[in-house]
């Protein structure tokens, strides 16, 4: 049996937000919901005469930033040296920006032109937010949105989830998973 699009989307958003609200004030969930809705909805779309989705900043945790401003990604990008050279081709880049972790794709097809930012903060000690990072490409990749793309960022927040206690060791940072441990006791 085979689910309607919309009854997709509605499981894929359950399953999507509910990681997030975990993490998100809960004086922040509608507002969260309702953007979350619209970037599954806005990524599900496979049709070549997809809308431009509006333009957006903002943050789904405290530490998980999202931006599709091409100004300020444009400036990250220059800023650390990593921006792209080759434009006819959709492709994504990753680099440290001070110990945040930033994952930079850029979409070349003519109705989806432009950058998307993810900047997990202090990336080693939040490494909740990172795996929350990679549930949002999963969901991407498993609504159908350009798998290489999505499958090649995935990659990228990997390596750094996996680097995470190596970097909290040079930066010295205490593992957040054993501060609670004794906080509660455990």
């Amino acid at each position: 049996m085979t689910s309607s699009p919309e009854v997709k989307l509605s499981k894929a958003l359950g399953a999507f937000s509910g990681g997030f609200f975990f993490f998100i004030q809960p004086e922040k969930w509608t507002e969260t919901l309702h953007f979350l809705q619209k970037l599954i909805k806005f990524m599900a779309q496979q049709s070549t005469q997809r809308p431009v989705m509006e333009e957006i900043s903002r943050n789904l945790t405290p530490n998980f930033y999202i931006t599709n401003n091409d100004v300020e990604i444009i400036d990250a990008l220059v800023d650390n040296g990593e921006m792209f050279k080759d434009f006819s081709r959709s492709q994504v880049t990753s680099f440290l920006w001070g110990e945040d972790f930033a994952l930079v794709l850029f979409f070349a097809d003519d109705y989806d032109r432009g950058f998307t930012m993810y900047v997990v903060r202090d990336f080693s000690v939040n490494v909740r937010d990172m795996a929350q990072l990679i549930f949002a490409i999963d969901e991407i990749i498993n609504q159908g949105y350009n798998y290489r793309l999505f499958h090649a960022a995935r990659s990228k927040v990997e390596e750094m989830l996996y680097m995470a206690p190596t970097f909290r060791a040079m930066w010295d940072k205490a593992d957040p998973e054993e501060e609670e441990d004794q906080q509660y006791g455990h």
